[in-house]
């Protein structure tokens, strides 16, 4: 065999990390052994959607512990804790209210965020005065077709990670209102 200069065997190239696999690598399969019955004891995670004054307020309100991030200020007939004073009027202060909820000490075991309509406004208008490099844009359409949608799902993702992130290291549940629209249509 060829030999280099130190007298050791020549060495074949190493092969690419994306092409190598370990040989004791098998692929995962999944199957009825995977089953497990019991309950979990993990916070709650759910969307209420349905139109105004369907009760889905009230019904968070009874969700334990609740802190209200009330953007619309459909919580003020119920006496629930909720961000006041001030109350989240932009995108970053509602990522500032999660934060708060992340780091500070609490007794809140469940966050309410009503509504995602408003929640989907301040995202669009945070994207709006951010703009691109042309400037700050009028509305969400103003990006280009779809971008300004493509740019407010990453806003999403940000938001969403967050709540995820409130599960798993405080044990918060999250409760998301939204409403529908009810459109009368002729066909």
């Amino acid at each position: 065999s060829p030999q280099n200069s130190n007298s050791q065997p020549a060495r074949a190239p190493p092969t690419s990390p994306a092409r190598s696999t370990p040989a004791t690598a098998a692929p995962r399969k999944i199957g009825l052994d995977a089953i497990k019955r019991g309950r979990r004891h993990i916070p709650i995670r759910m969307a209420l959607y349905a139109p105004e004054g369907f009760g889905k307020t009230t019904f968070a309100a009874d969700a334990p512990d609740p802190i209200f991030l009330d953007l619309e200020d459909g919580s003020t007939h119920l006496d629930v804790a909720r961000f006041e004073a001030p109350r989240p009027q932009s995108y970053d202060e509602v990522l500032d209210a999660l934060d708060a909820l992340l780091r500070g000490e609490h007794s809140y075991r469940t966050l309410v965020i009503d509504t995602l309509d408003r929640l989907e406004a301040l995202i669009w208008a945070a994207l709006c005065q951010r703009g691109d490099k042309d400037g700050p844009k009028d509305s969400i359409e103003a990006f280009g077709y779809g971008r300004g949608y493509a740019m407010a799902v990453d806003r999403w993702r940000v938001l969403l990670a967050r709540l995820d992130e409130l599960r798993a290291k405080r044990g918060l549940g999250v409760i998301l209102i939204g409403h529908t629209q009810i459109r009368a249509f002729k066909n």
